[in-house]
């Protein structure tokens, strides 16, 4: 469990910020350097990747992605894409999920498998998210975090496939 004065400011944020979300889950995540907001994502009903439509777009995703096009603007130049990489590695990742009627408690934001290996693969190595217990769990190397759940969306695109 963590505490401080910039987690819950950047908590705060995110917390007002899921309340867009139009899904009954509302995750909120956010990209930050100290306690300054580069970037901010929440999860939506559907989105276009790879030219193919997916039912979820996960807030973590969404949060990397932008800041990753905002920096990118469409190049594709290799030593670009690596220094974008590069400076990811010294951000820290916020998710959060906002639950409750007052929608100031916490629940399980613990990024899914595809979440997590993405996050890997972008080099990111702090995470800070929620837990069912109300409070944050902080990790220093995403390396060591492992999670095997799957979720509704993904499980049903895979039932599909398998068909």
């Amino acid at each position: 469990m963590i505490t401080s004065h910039k987690h819950d400011a950047i908590c705060s944020t995110l917390l007002n910020h899921a309340s867009l979300s139009k899904i009954r889950c509302k995750h909120s995540a956010c990209l930050a350097i100290g306690s300054k907001i580069i970037s901010l994502g929440i999860n939506n009903k559907r989105t276009k990747w790879n030219n193919e439509i997916f039912c979820c777009s996960h807030s973590e995703i969404q949060c990397i992605y932008n800041w990753i096009n905002c920096r990118l603007k469409g190049s594709k130049n290799k030593s670009r894409i690596r220094k974008v990489k590069k400076k990811l590695r010294k951000m820290t990742l916020y998710v959060i999920r906002k639950s409750g009627e007052s929608g100031h408690i916490f629940s399980n934001s613990k990024p899914c498998k595809l979440c997590l290996s993405k996050i890997k693969l972008m080099n990111i190595k702090k995470i800070i998210y929620s837990n069912d217990n109300g409070k944050l769990e902080k990790y220093n190397n995403t390396t060591n975090l492992e999670n095997k759940h799957l979720s509704h969306a993904m499980k049903n695109l895979y039932k599909k496939k398998c068909m």
